[in-house]
């Protein structure tokens, strides 16, 4: 019996396969789960949902997001789709309904078409000349391209949180400089005096990723620092950069 293939050349997949896994994509907007195909080909969705909810817009995860179907291609009563092989993915389906065209911005399509550049393994149904299926993104391409491309991937994100590794054990073993006693908490000035103590805070919130400029006074633009990072970190948030703020830049975890 001949090997039921999907519309890319995949094999069909049935609902229990082993070939096939729950992904959970850990989005900051909230995570949520897609069943796709195992293994390199799903990595590569499950990483451009990722994406997708991160930079164009959040992914519900519940009613309109779906992954493996075992069906036809919509409109058809012969050929299987991609959803069939594990190798397709619909996201936020009721905002891009099949056959409705120019559901995203300008702007959004042309950050979705820089990402597809590299992924290369990926197609999106807004570029389909027909009918067009906005919500859909598949793999194209045989397994051996989506494999050298998830392995590239997968070493980028391993060298880059390496990095954060690193940046973020440094943080913490960093020692805490002693607050100068008596010296009160510093309140921006529009024209400030030159302190150490200032110096070292933004040496050291610079040194953490903050954009500041360490000129050793505390101006208003160090005290919108101050504020967001005091926000981040639940402290009493006054824009004042005292003992506790302070302190804060070296013990706190870096964000």
């Amino acid at each position: 019996m001949a090997e039921l293939l999907s519309q890319n050349g995949w094999p069909v997949l049935q609902a229990d396969a082993p070939q096939l896994h729950t992904w959970v994509i850990p989005a900051r907007s909230g995570a949520f789960k897609l069943r796709l195909r195992n293994g390199s080909a799903g990595f590569l969705l499950a990483h451009f949902a990722l994406w997708f909810a991160e930079v164009i817009q959040p992914v519900a995860g519940k009613v309109d997001d779906w992954g493996y179907a075992l069906r036809p291609v919509r409109g058809q009563t012969t050929g299987y789709s991609n959803h069939a092989a594990g190798c397709a993915e619909d996201l936020n389906a009721t905002l891009h309904p099949l056959a409705v065209a120019d559901t995203f911005t300008p702007g959004q399509v042309k950050k979705i078409h820089g990402r597809l550049d590299l992924l290369r393994a990926i197609r999106w149904g807004g570029d389909y000349s027909r009918r067009k299926d906005e919500m859909h993104f598949e793999i194209v391409g045989l397994l051996s391209l989506v494999a050298r491309i998830a392995d590239k991937i997968r070493a980028w994100r391993a060298g880059a949180a390496t990095v954060v590794a690193a940046v973020k054990a440094a943080a913490t073993a960093a020692s805490v400089p002693v607050w100068p006693k008596g010296t009160p908490s510093f309140r921006a000035s529009a024209h400030p005096k030159y302190s150490v103590t200032v110096l070292k805070w933004q040496t050291r919130m610079a040194a953490r990723g903050w954009r500041i400029t360490k000129d050793g006074r505390y101006g208003p633009r160090s005290a919108d620092v101050a504020r967001q990072f005091q926000r981040e970190k639940r402290l009493t948030v006054d824009g004042l950069l005292g003992p506790r703020t302070f302190a804060a830049a070296w013990k706190s975890p870096v964000t």
